[in-house]
């Protein structure tokens, strides 16, 4: 207070930086000390960051903030709070990060799983993969409505993290699931694996 009072008397116009440094060191030093595990969804907004991540494993900072409502600031400090107190874990994949509460999603494909589920075209991708019986490339451009070499594109980023496996059949590349992807994906769509199981071979399966 003393700083904002000195260079309120040498200048107004250093008021408001002044201001938002003082807010900054009461918030650092002062407010951070009082969060706990124990209250930390005490604060509205932490709360609700921290429930759509629940809802949504793997979503992004861009989709956490429009789902929550909580401005891209507060979003970013109540993150990097729940972070440090082990409450969730940020994961980064290529180029995207999403975001996991602690012990969910857990292991390598499952995370990956998890974060190829917030595109929607993997998503489509993923979800034919699960009734269709060993899609061609061709069979998923056409149901999903993009090109071939887009479909490859997904296609090798899923195989690299050993959620699709490829299959050739003669001349034709088909796709499966990973057994650990398989259950995965089972359980996101509330599947029992009874009725609707992946066909084996010489088992029809289902057309695109």
């Amino acid at each position: 207070m003393m700083l904002v009072e000195m260079l309120l008397f040498i200048s107004p116009a250093l008021l408001f930086p002044a201001e938002l440094l003082y807010s900054f060191t009461v918030v650092t030093f002062l407010g951070y000390r009082r969060i706990s595990r124990r209250n930390a969804l005490d604060h509205d907004s932490r709360k609700r960051l921290y429930e759509c991540i629940g809802q949504n494993p793997g979503i992004s900072l861009g989709a956490l903030i429009h789902a929550s409502g909580v401005a891209r600031g507060a979003a970013q400090y109540h993150l990097c709070r729940l972070k440090s107190m082990g409450m969730i874990v940020a994961v980064r994949q290529g180029g995207q990060v999403g975001y996991f509460k602690t012990g969910e999603g857990s292991g390598a494909v499952g995370r990956s799983v998890h974060l190829h589920l917030q595109n929607d075209t993997t998503r489509q991708i993923l979800s034919l993969l699960l009734a269709v019986h060993r899609p061609s490339q061709q069979d998923l451009a056409v149901a999903v409505g993009i090109s071939a070499p887009s479909i490859f594109w997904h296609m090798r980023r899923l195989i690299a993290d050993e959620i699709v496996e490829p299959y050739r059949e003669g001349k034709t590349m088909r796709y499966h699931l990973t057994p650990e992807a398989l259950g995965l994906l089972r359980e996101e769509a509330g599947h029992d694996g009874a009725d609707d199981r992946t066909p084996r071979d010489g088992e029809e399966g289902v057309t695109v």
